[in-house]
C-alpha cells in the first residue's frame, strides 16, 4: 500500500494487527512515539470500542487507525475537549461525502448518520502529574463494509449510502484536513469555540427522548456537555449529569 502525504500525521501501516490501539499503547512505552505517529491497518482482530465493546470490521473494508497526541500544556482537567475535536473532524470527514445526510456526534464520540453508527472512537490517555504524557486516539469508521454481523445496534457504511464505494486512504486524508486545523485551534485557545461546534452536532439535543440509567426509564432532553465530558440532560426533576456508561438511549 503506498503512502499517503500528510501534513500533521506521521504514517505507518501494517496489514492486520489485533488492534491498532493495544500496538501503539505497547510499544509508546518502548519508545518516544512523536506527536502524529499514526498507525493504520486493514484488519483488526481484536478491535477495541468503549469498555469491553468490541469494533466489528470486514478485513480490508474499512479505515482503521490510531494516532499520538502530546499536548503536554493542555490542561488535563479538560481532556474531554481532545474527544470533541476527533469527533468533529470525522463528523465532518463524513459530511464530505455524504453532504445530503444529517451526521450528528453522538455522546461521548460516536458518529451517526441519521439513526445508525457510521464511526466510533476510543480515547485513551497517560498523565504524569499534571500533564499528559501520551494521548492515543483510536478511529474505527466504516467506510466500504456492507454486511454486519456482530449485535452492534445499527451499523452502516458510508459506501451503502453513497451507492460506491471509496478510497480509504484518500477518506484518511480528508480526516487529516480537518483534525490538523481544529487541533491547532484548540491548542490556541478557542476551547469554548470547540465545544460550540461539537454540542451542534449533537445526537438528539435540544429534543425530548427515552432514557434508562441505574434509577430506571425516565424522559429527558440533552443540553449539553461539562468541560469534564458528563452529559447534561434536563429532567422532570432538573438537569441531571451523566458519565460514560451510566446513562443510555432508548427509543
Amino acid at each position: 500500500m503506498s503512502s499517503p502525504e500528510f501534513k500533521f500525521f506521521k504514517y505507518n501501516y501494517l496489514q492486520q494487527l489485533d488492534s491498532t490501539q493495544n500496538f501503539l499503547q505497547s510499544k509508546i512505552s518502548e519508545r518516544d512515539l512523536p506527536e502524529g505517529y499514526l498507525l493504520h491497518t486493514s484488519f483488526q482482530s481484536g478491535g477495541k470500542g468503549q469498555g469491553v465493546n468490541k469494533w466489528e470490521s470486514a478485513a480490508g473494508e474499512n479505515l482503521l487507525f490510531s494516532f499520538v497526541l502530546r499536548p503536554h500544556r493542555w490542561k488535563v482537567a479538560r481532556q474531554f475537549y481532545i474527544s470533541m475535536l476527533v469527533s468533529l473532524a470525522l463528523a465532518d470527514t463524513v459530511s464530505y461525502y455524504l453532504p445530503e445526510k444529517q451526521i450528528h456526534i453522538k455522546w461521548p464520540n460516536d458518529i451517526y448518520l441519521d439513526n445508525k453508527k457510521i464511526a466510533g472512537i476510543l480515547i485513551e490517555n497517560s498523565v504524569v502529574g499534571n500533564a499528559f504524557e501520551w494521548i492515543l486516539a483510536g478511529v474505527g469508521l466504516n467506510v466500504n463494509q456492507q454486511k454486519f454481523y456482530s449485535d452492534a445496534p445499527n451499523p452502516v457504511s458510508m459506501a451503502a449510502i453513497k451507492g460506491e464505494k471509496l478510497n480509504v486512504l484518500e477518506v484518511l486524508e480528508q480526516f487529516e484536513r480537518r483534525f490538523e486545523p481544529l487541533y491547532s485551534r484548540l491548542l490556541g485557545g478557542e476551547e469554548e469555540e470547540i465545544k460550540e461546534l461539537y454540542l451542534r452536532k449533537l445526537y438528539r439535543k435540544g429534543h425530548w427522548h427515552k432514557f434508562k440509567s441505574s434509577a430506571g426509564e425516565f424522559r429527558g432532553k440533552i443540553t449539553g456537555v461539562d468541560a469534564f465530558g458528563f452529559l447534561q440532560i434536563e429532567t422532570e426533576k432538573g438537569i441531571k449529569v451523566f458519565d460514560v456508561k451510566e446513562v443510555e438511549y432508548l427509543g
